[in-house]
């Protein structure tokens, strides 16, 4: 695919699992990284002299596990996903990707923007409850721990759907809707995860498989709650929207790995959307101008005797 202006980078075409990066691989990859690598690219292309825009593709994935007679294995997981969301920042870009991801994601669809993307990713909606309401089981296993077959009863699911009704008041009052889960997807075993996860057989069987996590220093809550549902809860309290079921496990989370993910997450302010209007930040996500750099538009003949 030929670059025009502006340049376009694909960006996020990564496994979303670690462990299947790995195997795929040979080496595992620095997922921490990856902020700092994304800023250094966009730093280097946003300062080149011909100061060109950059778009950056990504796209959000769940991975296909491979199944033999005997036993489940990660080892030649595919990264074609079950209906896998294609974004681009600024959004007006993501039209460019789709024909192109599908070697790679059959099912790709376009999300609106990059936050409707965000909202309907299932790992912090997921993870953080299955992982925070067996914390004891996890310490007691010592890594033995199956948490899609023995977190997901039906008072976890009830904690996981409350996430997402949360996140879903966020995102009406920001004007977008987040597709893909129904209700009923909620009450699933795996909940929503089992409905976004595609492998031959029995997806249920498979993904109870799934080990982990092994220890309270795992993604699952190093990543998924500072970076996953702290923008969203500070989201809120920018609209005046309640969060109660995401402040509360931030804050649980924060208590059980003795970290202020409060003070040390992904904040507004790092993703520079803190002195944003709500109609801002929006137009942010689609055109990939910040409001400071943004042309603004003359004054018109009407609004010109008005101001007078």
């Amino acid at each position: 695919m030929a670059l025009t202006a502006p340049t376009r980078v694909p960006f996020g075409l990564f496994s979303s699992t670690p462990k299947v990066a790995s195997l795929m691989r040979g080496a595992a990859f620095p997922w921490k990284a990856i902020p700092e690598m994304v800023s250094l690219l966009l730093s280097s292309c946003w300062s080149a002299p011909s100061k060109k825009r950059v778009a950056v593709a990504a796209v959000v994935a769940e991975p296909v596990v491979v199944t033999s007679r005997t036993k489940t294995s990660w080892r030649g997981a595919s990264m074609v996903g079950a209906s896998p969301t294609a974004l681009s920042l600024p959004a007006s870009e993501t039209k460019h990707w789709p024909d192109a991801l599908k070697t790679l994601w059959p099912g790709v669809k376009p999300a609106a923007h990059a936050l409707q993307a965000a909202f309907a990713n299932p790992n912090p909606i997921v993870h953080p409850p299955g992982a925070l309401l067996s914390v004891g089981r996890v310490e007691y296993s010592k890594g033995d721990f199956y948490m899609y077959r023995e977190g997901m009863g039906p008072a976890t699911r009830r904690v996981i759907y409350g996430l997402f009704q949360d996140s879903v008041a966020v995102a009406r009052r920001l004007g977008f809707t987040i597709p893909g889960y129904p209700k009923e997807y909620f009450d699933k075993p795996a909940s929503i995860m089992g409905e976004v996860f595609e492998c031959p057989g029995d997806r249920y069987e498979v993904i109870a498989n799934v080990k982990g996590p092994s220890t309270l220093q795992d993604r699952y809550l190093t990543e998924d709650l500072p970076c996953g549902l702290l923008p969203i809860s500070q989201l809120g309290d920018k609209l005046g929207v309640l969060t109660p079921t995401i402040d509360a496990i931030i804050q649980f989370g924060s208590l059980v790995c003795e970290q202020d993910f409060w003070r040390n997450g992904r904040s507004l302010k790092s993703l520079g959307l803190d002195t944003m209007e709500p109609r801002e930040i929006m137009a942010y996500v689609k055109t990939g101008v910040p409001p400071s750099t943004r042309p603004k538009k003359k004054a018109t003949k009407k609004t010109a005797k008005k101001r007078r």
